[in-house]
C-alpha cells in the first residue's frame, strides 16, 4: 500500500468552474471531467470540464454529454502540448455527503480499468452541499499488492481553494 498520502492541488480557475457549475445546477447533481497531471505522488487538477450541453441534471442522477466532453478533452490535450491529461470525473451530491455511493465507487473503478481512459488510478472529487455552500471529497483507486488487487482511497491532503464557499459573505472562504 502507499506510504505517503496523495497530495491534490486544484488551480483556483478550477475550484471557481466546480464551484459555480455546482451552484448553477442545484439542487439537481451536474459533473463532469477533471484534466491536469500526476507526478511523483501530487496530482494536480489544472482544468474543470463541465457536463456539456446535452447532458441529464437529476436530483440524484447526472447523465454526461459523453460526446462533448470527449472532444473538450482532445481539444484541451492537444492544446496543451499533450500535458494536461484525463484524470478522471467530478459530479455533485446535492444536500447530500461528500461520501461515495456504490454507483460512484463502480464508476470510478470502471474509468480506472477502461484501457482507453489511460487513468489507472483515476480521481473522483464529489461535491456535496447547497447551492451557496460546498464541501469536497476526493478520492482515487490505488493499485496494491493484494488478492483484491485495486482500493480506493481517500484523498488526505485539504483543498484549501475549495473547503466552504458562502455566497452569503461575497463568495469568500469561511
Amino acid at each position: 500500500m502507499r506510504q505517503t498520502p496523495v497530495v491534490l492541488t486544484i488551480e483556483p480557475a478550477a475550484a471557481a468552474t466546480l464551484t459555480s457549475e455546482a451552484s448553477r445546477a442545484f439542487p439537481m447533481e451536474t459533473g463532469g471531467v477533471l484534466m491536469g497531471w500526476e507526478l511523483g505522488g501530487r496530482v494536480h487538477i489544472h482544468t474543470v470540464v463541465g457536463p456539456g450541453p446535452a447532458a441529464v441534471h437529476r436530483p440524484a442522477a447526472f447523465h454526461p454529454d459523453s460526446e462533448w466532453q470527449e472532444g473538450e478533452i482532445a481539444r484541451i490535450y492537444a492544446e496543451s502540448g499533450r500535458r494536461v491529461s484525463y484524470l478522471g470525473d467530478w459530479h455533485t451530491h446535492p444536500r447530500g455527503s461528500t461520501r461515495m455511493s456504490l454507483t460512484d465507487r463502480g464508476t470510478l473503478l470502471s474509468i480506472a480499468n477502461h484501457a482507453a481512459a489511460r487513468c489507472p488510478n483515476a480521481v473522483m472529487l464529489i461535491l456535496a452541499g447547497m447551492s451557496n455552500k460546498w464541501s469536497l471529497g476526493a478520492f482515487r483507486v490505488e493499485r496494491v499488492p493484494l488478492l483484491l488487487g485495486i482500493a480506493v482511497t481517500t484523498v488526505t491532503a485539504p483543498v484549501p481553494q475549495l473547503a466552504v464557499w458562502d455566497d452569503d459573505v461575497g463568495g469568500r472562504k469561511r
